[in-house]
């Protein structure tokens, strides 16, 4: 048997999808090839299990003077509206070393005193101004990194997130998980119903934005508490939201008294078009508009 990296193959990349091994085959036919492969994957969760293409193929000649006249001759050829990329195959070998980018390069150990005084030769500048340089800009990396962090980090004091809660969580359920802490405007968001036929491997649920009273304990005590208790006998993640998430629920429900708790009641019904009509109901009467998003369903009570 002949040794992968003793054989003449060809590596193609950018096939598109319509390429069969015929079409190389005769395209490359002046060249003799031996062996033409178009690897394929299963695309399992189909009624059919279709083959699907990676849009990569081999193709292996009998000497090397081949291989490289068709690279030359057919790298950045268009086939079937796709313009190929053409180089030798390069055998995979774990033991071959690659080199990192961004690793940063090793720093010599100092000498110790006894050797620097017995050594004659001076420390040359160089060596001096090249590690400065380095710990400068590293500083200065590090500085931006973590400011960068802060920036969007600002988290709500009053304001706490379930990103995953049961789906037959109602506003009732939230009310009485929250009951100790006067819950005083509830959001919960709802998913947009799968198209038919597909399979939902993430199963369902619902999200929550509720805004608490903090005045008595602040929002990591109330978090802190309320992990020990079950929402519809399920333990959910319970953390505190994100100032920038709350202030965009209210610019997309074009109300920011809902976020202040003002009004009393507000339901925003988004539908799949990307129009959005919301109708509230509350004890002034009062209505607003919502606007289009990812959610089907925004619903919010006081």
């Amino acid at each position: 048997m002949t040794s992968s990296s003793n054989r003449h193959r060809a590596y193609i990349r950018n096939l598109s999808y319509l390429t069969t091994e015929e079409d190389l085959e005769e395209l490359f036919k002046k060249f003799e090839p031996t062996n033409i492969l178009i690897p394929s994957y299963t695309v399992r969760f189909t009624r059919t299990d279709r083959q699907r293409p990676l849009g990569i193929a081999y193709a292996e000649f009998k000497t090397r003077e081949d291989l490289e006249a068709v690279v030359k001759q057919f790298d950045g050829t268009i086939l079937k509206k796709r313009q190929m990329c053409i180089k030798k195959h390069v055998a995979y070998d774990p033991k071959r070393r690659f080199f990192i980018r961004g690793r940063k390069p090793e720093v010599k150990k100092l000498e110790t005193k006894a050797k620097v005084e017995t050594s004659n030769k001076p420390i040359a500048p160089e060596t001096k101004i090249e590690i400065a340089s380095a710990n400068v800009t590293t500083t200065a990396v590090h500085t931006v990194s973590v400011a960068g962090t802060v920036a969007k980090s600002e988290l709500s004091k009053d304001t706490v997130y379930i990103p995953k809660a049961p789906a037959k969580t109602t506003d009732e359920s939230l009310r009485d998980f929250f009951k100790e802490y006067g819950p005083a405007r509830i959001y919960i968001f709802r998913n947009k119903k799968a198209k038919r036929g597909a399979i939902n491997l993430k199963g369902s649920y619902v999200s929550v934005l509720a805004k608490l009273d903090s005045t008595q304990n602040n929002l990591d005590e109330i978090i802190n508490n309320l992990k020990a208790q079950k929402l519809n006998g399920r333990h959910v993640v319970i953390k505190p939201a994100y100032k920038s998430k709350v202030e965009e629920v209210a610019s997309k429900l074009k109300s920011p008294a809902a976020i202040l708790g003002t009004e009393t009641e507000e339901t925003a019904k988004l539908t799949t078009d990307g129009k959005a009509k919301a109708a509230s109901q509350s004890r002034e009467s009062s209505k607003s508009e919502g606007v289009s998003s990812k959610l089907t369903t925004i619903t919010t009570t006081a």
